[in-house]
């Protein structure tokens, strides 16, 4: 997938981008509750849903996604490790990360990875 193929759509002609998202989360209960919260926005479209890392990255690279809302703790792949692979296929790939994690070293781990990952 190329940055080429994450041309926006439009809600209802009116000529707003609407973003195109992937939630992952192995919690349902999350997920929907994240996907009622985001579905409100008229310019926000959630066009997928999964619930591990293998998946996430099977969806990424066979669909168009501007933005991925990845959880840290999943089955399959961990979320750092599928936006790994995730970005080997898409380096441009925009991909947000969250946790419940408390720890620190966590939070510092993550981002020193991200900025080794942009390009």
């Amino acid at each position: 997938m190329t940055s080429a193929s994450l041309k926006r759509t439009t809600v209802d002609g009116s000529g707003l981008p609407v973003t195109r998202l992937l939630l992952v989360d192995d919690h349902p209960v999350l997920r929907a509750g994240i996907k009622l919260l985001l579905s409100a926005e008229e310019d926000l479209e959630v066009v997928g849903e999964v619930d591990d890392g293998l998946k996430a990255v099977e969806f990424a690279r066979d669909h168009a996604v501007d933005v991925i809302i990845m959880d840290v703790s999943l089955p399959q792949l961990t979320g750092p490790e599928a936006t790994k692979n995730i970005l080997g296929c898409n380096p441009a790939q925009r991909v947000l990360v969250f946790s419940s994690h408390e720890d620190a070293s966590l939070a510092r781990q993550l981002l020193a990875w991200a900025r080794r990952a942009t390009p």
